[in-house]
């Protein structure tokens, strides 16, 4: 009787999960092994204005983030941000949330507890937290609206994929810029 039980709550979670819930787990596990590139378009409808950008998460608690003309390093130490337009670095203390955000995210325990509803085909709510997310599919990316109340951002071309190291992107030469070091 214990194995019957067993099986069938085993069966239910398996049919549960969504498709979003197994590439969520897949990426889980790269995340652990290697970290993951994370290329985006973010588009603000409110203000005209889209940028690119591009995240390199690791599993040593460090990223980094281009942002249109930003570049965001962190760690658990401090934050740097560099602008381009300005040729300035600020270093702040980071916030740690961040990180435990990022790295429980990619948490296999807690991708099985997330709730996403499957409205459609490869279109799917996901709930974590007071964060509503609606992610589509479309083949190899994503897509994501996330609303703010009144505020709606888009998260358009997601692509996730191995860490790679190197990146060239993140190559540059802040020599001569104006620190401004806002830690205490």
């Amino acid at each position: 009787m214990i194995k019957i039980i067993s099986y069938t709550f085993f069966i239910q979670i398996l049919i549960s999960q969504t498709i979003l819930h197994e590439d969520l787990s897949t990426y889980s596990k790269i995340f652990e092994e290697f970290g993951l590139n994370i290329s985006f378009k973010i588009e603000d409808n409110q203000l005209n204005k889209s940028d690119d950008g591009f995240l390199e998460l690791y599993k040593n608690n460090q990223l980094k983030l281009k942002l249109g003309p930003k570049y965001f390093f962190s760690n658990l130490k401090d934050m740097r941000i560099f602008d381009i337009r300005t040729n300035q670095i600020m270093i702040q203390n980071p916030d740690s949330l961040v990180f435990i955000y990022l790295k429980n995210f990619f948490k296999n325990n807690n991708i099985d507890s997330l709730k996403i509803n499957t409205f459609v085909k490869d279109t799917y709510l996901l709930e974590y937290k007071s964060l509503k997310l609606e992610i589509i599919k479309n083949s190899s990316s994503y897509f994501s609206k996330i609303n703010f109340g009144d505020y709606e951002l888009n998260i358009k071309d997601i692509l996730i994929d191995t860490l790679k190291t190197e990146n060239e992107i993140f190559n540059i030469d802040t020599s001569s810029s104006f620190i401004i070091d806002l830690r205490k």
